[in-house]
């Protein structure tokens, strides 16, 4: 296993896909594949060689995506496999049958969402946001990571967002009303700490597995035009005038996800995101971790009650076979 280098370097300015090397018998999962930045994220890897996975919570939707995928770009290897990342039983199943069938994995991209949803607990008693964004990608990550370890230069990417900047995490001990735009800054927050705690666990450990965040900028996708007009068609409205001013296509906002899981340059640790605007758009460079993420105190607490929470232990303390 080779590390990646010991600190996340500047991104090259005028960064394009284009850049990306030739990512032929290298496999990579997308999650929330099906539309949006996870769809154009896996159409920029399949153009370059890579096989697809789409992890996807409808199968019907997904097949269509992967079919699509394979008229843009002729001879594509991709498919969709079946993945709720509300259902901890479902990411199991889903782990379970990639590991049969592929024992062997370069890059993991945790990118499903659901955002500004009503107040909703699953089955599994966990709010939709947090386990859907965070805590389902949290035990997919660990459940993955076995055949994350078996390749050269293995990357997990997790898909933040800027409205992480101004978030902070609820541990409990104190009653609060619902705000579904504090549930979905929250688990994009937590997408952050958790990518960066990894990052160092993985480089304490040896792994030779690198973790990595990202976040879009401002873009144009149908998860937030739809989120909205369900229930804010007023806002849906004032928020497209935006999009149109300030923000950016679905192709754009998937060059910092592309960097972040391809790139030679990028390694271990690095968060990136658009750098102009803000970080609202543009072409990727390397960020400075909001402010909001804490120390390790606040990091070590949030791993220790995922893996409860889920079950889930990454084995980090053993040298993987």
């Amino acid at each position: 296993m080779v590390l990646s280098p010991p600190g996340p370097a500047q991104v090259p300015r005028g960064w394009s896909a284009a850049e990306l090397p030739d990512l032929s018998g290298r496999t990579y999962v997308v999650t929330g594949a099906n539309r949006g930045i996870g769809f154009e994220t896996a159409l920029g890897l399949l153009a370059h060689g890579a096989t697809v996975v789409l992890g996807v919570r409808n199968l019907g939707i997904g097949e269509e995506a992967a079919q699509r995928l394979r008229r843009a770009r002729p001879g594509a290897k991709v498919g969709a496999r079946l993945l709720d990342l509300s259902d901890l039983a479902s990411v199991r199943g889903f782990a379970q049958s990639l590991l049969e069938a592929r024992p062997t994995l370069e890059g993991l991209v945790n990118n499903a969402a659901v955002m500004l949803a009503p107040e909703r607990r699953t089955e599994d008693g966990f709010e939709l946001h947090w386990v859907t964004n965070y805590l389902g990608h949290f035990a997919l990550t660990g459940l993955l990571l076995p055949a994350l370890a078996r390749a050269e230069g293995a990357r997990v990417v997790t898909v933040s967002s800027v409205v992480a900047r101004n978030a902070s995490l609820h541990f409990g001990g104190e009653a609060r009303r619902y705000s579904r735009q504090r549930a979905y800054a929250e688990s994009k927050l937590a997408d952050l700490v958790f990518a960066l705690e990894l990052a160092r666990r993985l480089a304490a450990a040896g792994w030779g597995v690198s973790s990595l965040a990202c976040h879009p900028g401002w873009t144009n996708s149908r998860l937030t035009s739809a989120s909205l007009a369900r229930d804010h068609p007023g806002m849906a409205r004032l928020n497209a005038l935006g999009t149109a001013s300030l923000g950016q296509p679905a192709a754009a906002g998937a060059l910092c996800p592309l960097f972040a899981a391809a790139a030679p340059e990028a390694a271990n640790g690095g968060f990136y995101g658009p750098r102009s605007l803000f970080g609202l758009r543009g072409r990727p460079r390397l960020q400075r971790p909001f402010g909001s993420v804490g120390g390790r105190e606040q990091a070590e607490r949030l791993w220790i009650e995922s893996e409860r929470a889920t079950g889930v232990d990454f084995h980090l303390a053993r040298v993987p076979s």
